[in-house]
């Protein structure tokens, strides 16, 4: 292997490096996305060897690994607002009916359902003025019905 060559690939490897570790760093909470794959794309085809070019099947495979990507992420958002459907959907039903939350360790409180809320992507119930978690909820009761005599 020639120096010049040599040197080529360490530049290369490098200038890669560096786009990787900023785009972890900058994307570390987030997990890496579409504009971060075309960056880090984009990075290692300006920065390959015109002598040994990136191969075809290279290419195809991290475009594959994209489309993947790309995919996961549309199926992770659906999911999601599934999830908040299906929460919202199980609050309404115990609306009126008695339930038992637990507030803290200790603290439990027991109520009628008086309303469903969505707060900030959750789903709040309301127990005597005062609201609480869906997940908060540890036991629901039918409501007591009084019996009229004729």
């Amino acid at each position: 292997m020639d120096i010049s060559t040599a040197l080529s690939s360490s530049t290369d490897t490098a200038a890669i490096r560096d786009a990787v570790n900023s785009q972890l760093e900058a994307n570390e909470a987030e997990g890496m996305g579409q504009e971060d794959f075309f960056s880090l794309l984009l990075t290692q085809l300006t920065n390959q060897n015109p002598l040994d070019p990136m191969n075809d099947q290279e290419f195809v495979a991290q475009m594959a690994q994209f489309s993947s990507l790309e995919k996961m992420t549309d199926m992770n958002t659906q999911m999601s607002t599934l999830t908040q459907s299906q929460s919202s959907l199980i609050a309404q039903s115990y609306l009126g009916q008695d339930v038992t939350v637990q507030v803290d360790d200790t603290t439990t409180v027991q109520g009628k359902i008086e309303s469903v809320s969505l707060n900030k992507g959750e789903v709040k119930i309301q127990i005597d003025g005062q609201s609480y978690s869906l997940d908060q909820i540890t036991e629901v009761h039918q409501p007591a019905t009084t019996s009229k005599e004729a």
